[in-house]
């Protein structure tokens, strides 16, 4: 059993903390194994849910205030937003030796950003849409007065779903502004962390050695403005700006994302060539047939040249991808670009309106605005998704349907009548003289 010793200074004196794995918090989150951080106050242990049978990530607080902590850990755990790591407990209990502080959140499952850039850059549209989705989420945990205070790389995990999940949500920046290292969370904290975090991820570099030469060609003229401002120390005041210049996420980029970084390829080890004197494996001898097979007389074999053995074929270097989803060479450019000119987008009908009407007053200023303002508002991503439109709209065609049905069931039918009423036959006589003939005209 692994022992892990950590000495804390906590609210009530100086005490010794020490805590092993397999040992069980609450009652309920048994401690795993450690996880190496550099929050200062703090140690992470992977731990697992005996209730839910899940993982979990146990963080033990030993800062000069853990009690604060706990209350900030509250605080985020009523925002709820699945793009934000979910706190299932925060509490401190016991005393002396035995005192625990911890904070326990869900284990996001999938691919940690800062593994991701470890071994290449994000696309713009990848990038912007990691960003602009964490954007969203913290423009949402900012209505509840929460800030994250901290964010880094390590934080941002991709599932495989193609969703951004952000951990240390409230406490990381509590536990830094107690050690010292930074000041209390503010929203512009968020946000130029936020546009650091696109920096990185375009350029995998850290920050302070970003120059604008190293930023991509293809940025966007709304992110090079955000990049440029981060480098030059004049980051966005807000997370709003960050989410005008990026978006709020992109669900299909974040998915080919998630679909393609399990499928990376890297250049293969080189194929290990056989020794000089290796030799190859004699064949075997045939052996002797019987006298009654054997014929009478054997004519001797020429002799032929010893057959050489062909050099394998040694496959083409491969080379690594400079950024998840872009192309390599040229055949992947091209195959891009065709990918790019089959992918139609229909004008909308204000669009085609205004282009009409452009070219029927080709001199008019204003039309022509106005159709570009039309084209590029047809080109953008849609700002909803239109399958729950669908299928809401699906649920009141079914209701209003019903309701008509109904209507038409409770509805008394009408006999028809093909014939001429009873009113126009004649008159029929009970009595023994019939009627007199009507006179022929």
């Amino acid at each position: 059993m692994t022992k892990v010793a950590k000495s804390a200074q906590v609210e009530v004196g100086e005490v010794e903390v020490t805590v092993q794995t397999g040992e069980t918090i609450a009652g309920r989150f048994i401690v795993a194994n450690p996880v190496d951080d550099s929050i200062p106050g703090m140690s992470t242990f992977t731990g697992h849910d005996t209730r839910l049978d899940q993982g979990v990530t146990i963080h033990l607080i030993d800062s000069v205030a853990p009690s604060a902590v706990v209350r900030a850990a509250h605080r985020a755990r009523l925002v709820s937003d699945p793009r934000l790591v979910r706190v299932l407990a925060a509490h401190t209990h016991g005393r002396g030796a035995d005192r625990r502080t911890y904070v326990v959140t869900d284990q996001p499952r999938g691919a940690r950003l800062d593994t991701l850039l470890t071994r290449a850059a994000l696309a713009p549209s990848a990038a912007a849409a990691v960003v602009g989705s964490l954007a969203a989420a913290l423009l949402r945990a900012k209505s509840s007065g929460v800030r994250h205070g901290h964010i880094r790389t390590r934080d941002v995990t991709i599932t495989d779903g193609g969703h951004v999940v952000l951990t240390g949500l409230g406490i990381v920046g509590e536990l830094v502004s107690q050690s010292g290292a930074g000041p209390t969370p503010r929203e512009k904290d968020d946000a130029v962390a936020l546009a650091r975090l696109f920096v990185t991820a375009v350029t995998a570099r850290a920050v302070d050695e970003v120059t604008v030469a190293h930023l991509p060609d293809d940025l966007p003229e709304a992110a090079r403005a955000l990049s440029e401002g981060v480098l030059a120390g004049k980051g966005p005041r807000t997370v709003a700006e960050v989410i005008a210049a990026l978006g709020t996420g992109n669900y299909a980029a974040l998915r080919e994302l998630a679909r393609e970084a399990p499928r990376l390829w890297w250049p293969a080890a080189p194929t290990e060539a056989l020794p000089e004197s290796a030799e190859p494996a004699p064949e075997p001898e045939p052996t002797a047939l019987e006298p009654e097979h054997e014929p009478a007389e054997t004519a001797p074999e020429p002799e032929t040249e010893p057959e050489t053995e062909p050099e394998p074929n040694e496959p083409a270097p491969a080379r690594p991808l400079t950024r998840f989803g872009h192309a390599v060479d040229d055949l992947d450019e091209f195959h891009d670009i065709i990918a790019d000119q089959n992918q139609v987008i229909r004008p909308s009908v204000v669009e085609a309106i205004a282009t009409r009407l452009h070219h029927r007053f080709p001199g008019s200023a204003r039309l022509t605005r106005a159709a570009q303002a039309a084209h590029r508002r047809a080109q953008a991503p849609a700002p909803i998704r239109p399958a729950p439109l669908l299928v809401a709209v699906m649920i009141v065609a079914i209701f209003v349907a019903c309701v008509i049905a109904i209507d038409k069931i409770q509805t008394p039918l009408e006999p028809a009548t093909d014939g001429p009423s009873g009113d126009n036959y004649p008159q029929y006589s009970f009595g023994a003289t019939a009627p007199a003939p009507a006179p022929l005209p």
